[in-house]
């Protein structure tokens, strides 16, 4: 396996305007290329975008090939500059097409078009010569330049059960930014959901418990009506220290803590301590005005009977509990929810993961809030012919339905046992993990945090909560030989490295799982208490249909594989490859194959700035930034593959020099990156990353610009334009004009490495299990 870069320049735009060839410098072909651009200058032929919407190119990239086509006029010096640029680089490919010939034949455009685009010629029209400008406007008009290919019809199925599809999911999806001391709010919700996120998280907590929030100021006099001035609130930096927990810790946010823990948490006042086993009301205005004041809160309505939605923990000393972030009434965020699930043409079902930390009565109001604000989309009986004893259902039989995932219901706890430790009647249970923290994420929200480990009760849930749960309920992990790890509708969720360690220890047990059942892995709430994410790829190798990850992340290079896996066309569920389905026969396999690809990378078209850019701005279509950056950007372009293997995707990582500006250009040859004779890669679980840096700064610790990401089977061949982002994941209007060269083919030989012998054990695994 080799990965090296070079650029080329054996092909280069005179200042004459001709195209030279250190090859082909001979007087004739000059002529000739001259003749073409002088036959061809000021031809006026629409493309039928144009025509049909009888309007004027909207942007630069429009504008390109109307330029081309239409001979319409260049805008100012700046843009003409950049413009010309790309068009030489057209004008290349017509002549390397054409045989450096007046006109493209037919013939010749077959050709490039399977050979060089991979493209299906179904769609060119019946014409025996091509002119430049009627190659460019068949060429963008009929086959497209864009780098990212449509899902395929098969991609699409939705004929097959749940556990055969990977779901885009959320973490902690109600927070907007750090696990410990971020806002909450409903407009996430409608955020992700239009993005097309189609597994949401909930915490809910009891609304009508006293909350607390950290404060360093001394008790009044209790006579003293109390007043908050800025000398009396702490410092939001003060708070942070005072709650963040060693990472020794196993427990930390969400969960309840242990009497140890507890001595972490601040003082309280007589005043206040004295009144906390009585039931208090939230002053939800007070909450958010004790919390950062130097970042404005929004004010939600919160009913004070009904639950709420939040960060905390609760301390089993006293009736209370802490946070550090402000509430959201739980009928604001299920209304939220309703409002956004399917209203963007995307009828996939959503499953909504309830964190309960709430008891018996407040869970009772959860599932009123739920049927009202969700009525004609919660699934709250089985689906006529779907026993969710027999079989998981389709995900064609879901469409416009919400499906709730908590654990199993426990009987209601009597005055005479108000402590017994529950027990699920409906599924038996070990007493202890067989691998230590692997909880799940309803008994664990984020990691081992709710796991029994200092003696503190688990919230039980109630028959009317837990019967929502018909197909997706949770189930604690154990082992894949325990009972629970063969009911259709069961849900194991498992923090990151616990996945990690399954995989290791024994990974045909877990891939044989996660063909058949669900599996939810989520962050680490230590090593990714700031929001950063694990590599969700890592997992889907795994079979995990739902990898949880904090779309809040500011750091957007593991969002980037996300999105690459679900594009806009998949609506959030992606079918999986061959292999990891519950339908694959006992032949089937992951297709592995060894990689050669090479990307030349000609020019780039509106990079936006390191600064972050709005959709407002892309709006626009101006480049948004730190306008005194422009000066001195100078951007390069990374290219990394992410694989199959995971100790050597660090490795598979090439880098361009760097060319100055907004627009920039790498030479006539543009600069080429390869990576040659990459083994075990599986197409639809694999990616080319795109990762723009400003080199002009050393002040920066990463001075990202934008981001492309694309999975490797819907990567397109031959020349194209790379849709960039921002670095936070916003849609721009910058570009990247590249070439790319795919080689994909079979191993040779006899050698079979660990993953094949993996795959070889779960084939011998299905075999026996049908028998």
């Amino acid at each position: 396996m080799w990965c090296f870069s070079r650029q080329q320049e054996d092909i280069g735009l005179g200042k004459d305007g001709l195209v030279h060839d250190k090859g082909l410098e001979s007087k004739t072909v000059q002529k000739k290329e001259h003749a073409i651009q002088k036959k061809n200058h000021g031809i006026r032929r629409l493309p039928t975008i144009f025509v049909r919407n009888k309007r004027p190119p909207k942007t630069a990239f429009e504008h390109i090939f109307g330029v081309v086509s239409l001979g319409i006029p260049l805008p100012d010096v700046a843009e003409a500059k950049y413009i010309r640029r790309i068009q030489d680089h057209l004008l290349r490919a017509y002549l390397d097409a054409s045989g450096r010939r007046e006109k493209l034949t037919r013939d010749a455009f077959v050709d490039f078009l399977e050979r060089v685009q991979g493209d299906d010629v179904a769609g060119l029209n019946a014409k025996e010569e091509y002119s430049y400008q009627e190659f460019i406007g068949e060429w963008f008009m009929n086959f497209g330049l864009g780098a990212l290919r449509a899902a395929s019809p098969d991609q699409m199925d939705l004929s097959k059960p749940i556990s055969n599809y990977f779901i885009s999911s959320s973490h902690n999806t109600y927070l907007n930014g750090h696990q410990l001391y971020s806002q909450s709010s409903s407009e996430i919700y409608q955020k992700v959901l239009k993005r097309h996120c189609r597994c949401i998280e909930i915490d809910v907590w009891d609304g009508d418990t006293k909350i607390y929030t950290p404060s360093r100021s001394k008790s009044p006099d209790p006579t003293h009506k109390r007043h908050h001035s800025s000398s009396s609130l702490p410092t939001y930096e003060g708070m942070k220290q005072r709650f963040i927990i060693s990472p020794k810790s196993p427990r930390l946010h969400g969960r309840q803590i242990s009497a140890a823990e507890a001595t972490l948490a601040p003082s309280v006042s007589a005043e206040e301590s004295s009144s906390s086993t009585s039931s208090h009301t939230l002053d939800t205005e007070a909450v958010s005005d004790r919390l950062n004041p130097f970042q404005p809160r929004s004010k939600s309505p919160v009913n004070r009977n009904e639950p709420l939605v939040m960060h905390a923990w609760q301390d089993p000393t006293e009736k209370r509990i802490l946070t550090l972030t402000n509430p959201v009434g739980f009928r604001e965020v299920c209304k939220a929810v309703r409002n956004s699930a399917f209203s963007h043409g995307n009828h996939l079902p959503i499953i909504v993961s309830l964190e309960v930390h709430a008891r018996f009565e407040q869970q009772e109001v959860m599932v009123k809030i739920m049927k009202e604000e969700w009525a004609g989309y919660l699934l709250d009986e089985p689906l006529d012919g779907c026993d969710p004893l027999e079989r998981q259902p389709r995900l064609e039989e879901l469409l416009d339905k919400i499906l709730v995932k908590v654990k199993r219901s426990v009987s209601r706890p009597t005055a005479a046992t108000p402590k017994a430790t529950p027990k699920l009647p409906s599924t038996p249970r070990m007493s202890s993990l067989t691998v230590p923290g692997a909880c799940d994420d309803d008994l664990s929200p984020s990691d081992d945090e709710r796991c029994d480990r200092t003696g503190v009760k688990r919230t039980p849930i109630c028959e009317s909560l837990a019967a929502l749960a018909i197909y997706t309920h949770s189930e604690h992990f154990s082992a894949f030989g325990h009972p629970s790890a063969r009911t259709h509708g069961h849900i194991f969720s498992i923090v990151e490295g616990k996945i990690r360690e399954l995989y290791e220890k024994n990974p045909t047990e877990l891939l044989q799982h996660n063909r058949h059942y669900m599996m939810r892995a989520y962050p680490h709430p230590i090593t990714r208490i700031s929001s950063h994410n694990p590599d969700p790829s890592l997992f889907w190798r795994k079979g995990v249909q739902m990898v949880a990850l904090n779309w809040q992340d500011d750091k957007y290079d593991k969002m980037a594989l996300h999105d690459a896996m679900f594009t806009d066309d998949t609506k959030g569920w992606v079918l999986k490859p061959k292999g990891y389905r519950s339908t694959d026969n006992e032949h089937d396999k992951p297709e592995y194959q060894t990689l050669t690809l090479r990307i030349t990378i000609y020019a780039g078209m509106h990079i936006p700035l390191p600064e972050a850019q709005t959709e407002e701005d892309v709006a626009t279509g101006a480049v948004t930034g730190d306008g005194a950056l422009n000066k001195h950007f100078k951007p390069s372009v990374q290219v990394d593959l992410a694989v199959s293997h995971e100790k050597a995707s660090g490795k598979l990582v090439q880098k361009t020099t760097p060319s100055p500006g907004v627009h920039p250009d790498w030479g006539p040859g543009g600069y080429t990156l390869e990576f040659v004779g990459v083994p075990n890669v599986v197409e639809e679980l694999s990616f080319v990353r795109f990762k723009i840096r400003d080199e002009s700064t050393y002040l920066v610790a990463d001075p990202v610009a934008a981001w492309a990401c694309i999975r490797l089977d819907r990567l397109r061949q031959g020349y194209r334009f790379v849709d960039l982002t921002d670095c936070k994941g916003n849609p721009t209007d910058g570009k990247l004009f590249v070439k790319i060269d795919k080689v994909l083919r079979q191993p040779m030989g006899l050698v079979r490495g660990k993953t094949m012998r993996i795959w070889d054990s779960v084939r011998a695994s299905a075999r026996s299990s049908t028998r």
